[in-house]
């Protein structure tokens, strides 16, 4: 069935200031029926703030941070050689990291724990540089608020998709805060994976509002947050050209509007211009030695996957030729599915979207289809790197029936959170708390740690299952998000021989 067919009567969406946001989120805290969205950013904020100080990824947590004093002492986060991802983030920890290197001065951030080493030397994991809790809570605090702003930004999507959706917002908005992977990513390890999504979810909302100068600026926001977003340039320039207007659009209208959008991506081009060059270094930087690791199918073809001593699958999963074949297969399927998706966003917003409804969810399919594309098309795509998908996903979940929907989006989380334990035991993520309570504390969870990794095999076939599994996923994922775009009436009858199957066993439900 087609988009357009599935749409209730159009229901107005109030084009109002972006002050009214005052006004919307004081009802939110205050009125009954919100009740629920209030116990969700409460629970969530309470783990996270419990967390974030008192937990750190050994090797990019204590990165971070000097990247975040990097930003606020010499204005240039890459000052330290410790950041290899867009600048956004450490510019937006620096204010909060200047109270704790006005406390504890800028070298006193990081502390050394030289109880630790017996850990180091048995893992190989150079875990003995540990943030203080004051510096883990500074660079994390922005983390936070940018998972907050994602739940926000999925509540106010998913009152736009009410008409017709079957999951309330509020739990669209706890699916995503209470998330377990969200909030490991974020209050655990540190990373900037959520800000970025938080910023294409407010891209897509400011879109739909056909307010094209916000939707550039957190467009390119999200783009010098991660860099994953590139993806979605050709589709928002699609979006300003062909969305319809009310009373239709004349063509010098459209350009008018292209023409606002630029304005906002251009002003946060201009806020980064002088790391430009380092963040297209940092993007192209990543493909040149793949090993075949993390949320994807050929994590068989890893070191540290099993693969038995002889047979087929051993042959076939230690050669590296059959690897690249396999991911320039992919690499060509996600190129493909970008630009269907650009042609058959054009289509639906040209013919087949008369409502924000509508138009929201064939948005949210198009830009599924090419952030998912792209996660496919990396050789080692981390497990926070699938928060990129997480949010578009819950968007596809209120058009027909989300079991399908749901099952993906937990598996996929799921093996995020089970690559990260691959790495080394939750417990060691709680060095900073061991520090505090003394070196007893530290011993314990060295015990822990060291136990954990002496298990030989445990290690490489959480990493392959967790691989498979969320590589799996992301594949049905991709799949179904181009067949929903391409499942309109109007384009099957162009196919002719949709009209004879039609008539002989109906239409497939969208």
């Amino acid at each position: 069935m087609d988009v357009a067919s599935r749409d209730p009567p159009a229901v107005p969406v109030a084009r109002t200031g972006w002050t009214t946001w005052y006004f919307r989120i004081h009802r939110w805290l205050t009125q009954p029926e919100y009740r629920r969205l209030r116990w969700v950013l409460g629970i969530g904020l309470l783990v996270r703030l419990i967390l974030a100080p008192l937990t750190s990824w050994s090797v990019d947590t204590p990165g971070s941070v000097v990247a975040g004093v990097s930003a606020l002492y010499y204005g240039n986060p890459y000052v330290g050689t410790t950041w290899f991802n867009p600048p956004l983030g450490p510019f937006l920890a620096a204010p909060f990291i200047a109270v704790p290197s006005l406390l504890y001065g800028p070298q006193g951030l990081i502390q050394v724990v030289s109880a630790i080493a017996p850990m180091t030397v048995a893992t190989g994991v150079n875990a003995v540089s540990v943030p203080i809790p004051a510096a883990l809570l500074a660079w994390k605090l922005p983390l936070i608020g940018a998972d907050v702003l994602g739940a926000v930004a999925l509540y106010a999507l998913g009152g736009t998709l009410a008409p017709y959706s079957r999951l309330p917002p509020a739990t669209l908005a706890a699916a995503w805060f209470l998330n377990p992977l969200v909030i490991w990513a974020s209050a655990v390890h540190g990373e900037v994976d959520s800000l970025a999504a938080a910023c294409v979810l407010v891209f897509l909302w400011s879109s739909v509002q056909g307010r094209w100068a916000p939707a550039g600026l957190f467009l390119g926001l999200a783009i010098f947050a991660k860099g994953y977003p590139l993806v979605l340039l050709p589709l928002a320039i699609t979006a300003v050209l062909a969305w319809p207007g009310a009373g239709g659009r004349r063509w010098q209208t459209r350009f008018v509007d292209l023409g606002w959008w630029a304005v906002g991506i251009g002003t946060s081009l201009l806020a980064f211009f002088e790391f430009i060059p380092q963040t297209l270094a940092v993007l192209t930087e990543k493909g040149g030695h793949p090993t075949y690791g993390g949320i994807t199918v050929l994590s068989v073809f890893n070191a540290a996957s099993p693969k038995g001593a002889s047979g087929w699958y051993f042959q076939f999963a230690t050669n590296l030729s059959e690897a690249g074949n396999l991911l320039l297969l992919f690499r060509v399927l996600a190129s493909l599915g970008i630009a269907a998706g650009v042609a058959l966003l054009a289509y639906h917003l040209r013919y087949d979207a008369p409502s924000d409804s509508g138009r929201l969810r064939v948005f949210s399919l198009a830009a599924l289809l090419a952030v998912t594309g792209l996660l496919l098309a990396d050789p080692d795509p981390e497990p926070e790197n699938v928060i990129a998908v997480l949010p578009l996903l819950l968007l596809t979940l209120t058009y027909g029936r989300p079991n399908w929907g749901w099952w993906a989006y937990w598996l996929l989380s799921l093996s995020g959170i089970a690559l990260y334990w691959a790495f080394l035991t939750p417990a060691a993520m709680f060095y900073p708390l061991a520090n505090l309570l003394g070196t007893p504390a530290v011993d314990w969870v060295n015990g822990v740690a060291i136990g954990y990794v002496r298990v030989a095999s445990l290690s490489g076939s959480i990493w392959l299952a967790a691989g498979l599994v969320g590589g799996a996923s992301l594949i049905a994922i991709w799949a179904r998000a181009g067949y929903r775009l391409m499942s309109s009436s109007t384009w099957k009858k162009i196919r002719g021989v949709w009209r004879i199957r039609e008539a002989v066993v109906g239409r497939p439900p969208l």
